[in-house]
C-alpha cells in the first residue's frame, strides 16, 4: 500500500537501516511452482523506492549464468548444470565489504539484476555480481522451461557482469514529492537525506533451506549442515 511504502521512505530517510529482497521469480513459493508462467503473483518489486534511490531492477528478466550454474538431478537420475540456479563464489563476492569478504559461496536461483540509474546520487557498492558469462532470459520463458538443457539451448552470454546486490549509501530524496497518500500527514514527511543506509539483493530463494542447509536425523534431532553462505550473508547484512 502507498501508506507501508511511505513508511519505509521515511524510515530511510530518517536514518533507518533496510535489507530488501526481491525477486522476478520465486522458485521457493511452492504456489509459484506448480502454476508456473500463470502465476503472477511470485515476482517483486520496490520501483517508486529504488527510483528515488537511483536504481532500477529488472523484475522482467532472470539471470542465466553458465560458469557459476549448479549442478542438479535430473528426474532420471542423471545430473545437469542448470544455469537458471547459481552458485556465485569468492570471485563475485566483494572481497573488501565486511559483509561479504570472508564468504565462499552464495546459492540462489532466478536472480534479478539491478542498475544504478542515470544521474543517481547514492553511493553505489555492488556486493554480489555475476560472472561475464551472463544472460538475461524473460522471466515468462524461463518459468515456463522446465528443462535445464532447454535453458543452456537458449543461453547467449552477454560479456558483462551484471549486479545481483548492492549496498546503497548517501544522498537520497523521497519517493513522494507530490502529494501525498490520503490519511499521511505533510508535517511529518522527511524530503531527502545524506545518510541513506540499504542493502538490495535481487532474489529471495537465497532465503530457502534448500539453497543453503542440509537436515539430517541424528537420533531423533534433526541436525542442520551448511554448504553455503546465504545464512552468514543475511547475518552479516543485519548486523
Amino acid at each position: 500500500s502507498d501508506e507501508l511504502l511511505f513508511a519505509v521512505d521515511q524510515y530511510a530517510l530518517r536514518g533507518g537501516k533496510v535489507l530488501v529482497f526481491v525477486d522476478p521469480h520465486n522458485e521457493s513459493d511452492q504456489l509459484a511452482m506448480m502454476s508456473g508462467a500463470s502465476f503472477d503473483g511470485n515476482s517483486s518489486n520496490l520501483e517508486d523506492l529504488f527510483n528515488a534511490w537511483g536504481v532500477q531492477f529488472d523484475s522482467d528478466n532472470v539471470l542465466l549464468d553458465a560458469m557459476s550454474g549448479l549442478d542438479i538431478r535430473t528426474q532420471t537420475g542423471g545430473v545437469t548444470r542448470h544455469f537458471g540456479f547459481v552458485g556465485l563464489t569468492t570471485s563475485q563476492l566483494d572481497r573488501e565489504d565486511m559483509l561479504t569478504a570472508n564468504l565462499e559461496v552464495i546459492n540462489g536461483a532466478s536472480f534479478g539484476v539491478f542498475k544504478q540509474k542515470e544521474g543517481a546520487k547514492t553511493t553505489w557498492l555492488p556486493l554480489i555480481q555475476s560472472t561475464q558469462n551472463a544472460d538475461l532470459m524473460d522471466v515468462n520463458g524461463y518459468a515456463s522451461t522446465q528443462d535445464p538443457d532447454a535453458l543452456a539451448k537458449a543461453y547467449q552470454s552477454d560479456n558483462k557482469a551484471y549486479v545481483l546486490a548492492v549496498r546503497l549509501s548517501g544522498q537520497a530524496k523521497s519517493a513522494f514529492d507530490g502529494p501525498l497518500p490520503e490519511k499521511l500527514d505533510e508535517d511529518e514527511r522527511v524530503s531527502e537525506t545524506k545518510n541513506l543506509n540499504v542493502i538490495l539483493v535481487g532474489d529471495t530463494d537465497l532465503l530457502a533451506d534448500r539453497f543453503w542447509v542440509q537436515k539430517s536425523e541424528f537420533f531423533g534431532q534433526t541436525i542442520f549442515t551448511p554448504f553455503a553462505n546465504n545464512g552468514d550473508f543475511i547475518t552479516n547484512a543485519v548486523e
